[in-house]
């Protein structure tokens, strides 16, 4: 999985659905977050078990996650910055050289998420 500026990784998924704003504290400028599309990406990477993907499905599921990621760390109100920290550590970590490397970055991304998602009281909604 690359980490450079040409990669698919580099771009934001589309938001689909209903997006909410989330992030109106004075640290953010108001962001649409929609919380069904990144349930959807959360459910894909921690459903990866036993037999490991095929490392082009790992590069689009991160690529999702990256781009959610960057959406809801700024959210993240003072309280949950050491959270946020430790998701951003771990974007900036990158995918390692391996399958199982990459499998297990993914699911961290998503946890990380999922995490997020919670703080800000958003998760699954619309469902």
């Amino acid at each position: 999985m690359s980490t450079g500026s040409t990669s698919k990784a580099a771009e934001a998924p589309p938001l689909v659905g209903k997006p909410v704003m989330l992030g109106t504290g004075a640290d953010s400028q108001g962001v649409r977050i929609d919380a069904d599309v990144i349930t959807t990406t959360i459910t894909r990477a921690l459903a990866i078990r036993r037999v490991l993907p095929r490392h082009e499905e790992l590069e689009e599921i991160e690529a999702e996650l990256r781009g959610h990621l960057r959406l809801l760390i700024p959210a993240v109100p003072d309280a949950g910055r050491a959270r946020a920290a430790i998701a951003a550590a771990e974007l900036d970590r990158g995918p390692g050289p391996g399958l199982q490397s990459a499998t297990n970055h993914v699911q961290l991304l998503a946890l990380d998420c999922r995490w997020l998602l919670r703080y800000l009281g958003r998760e699954g909604e619309g469902r």
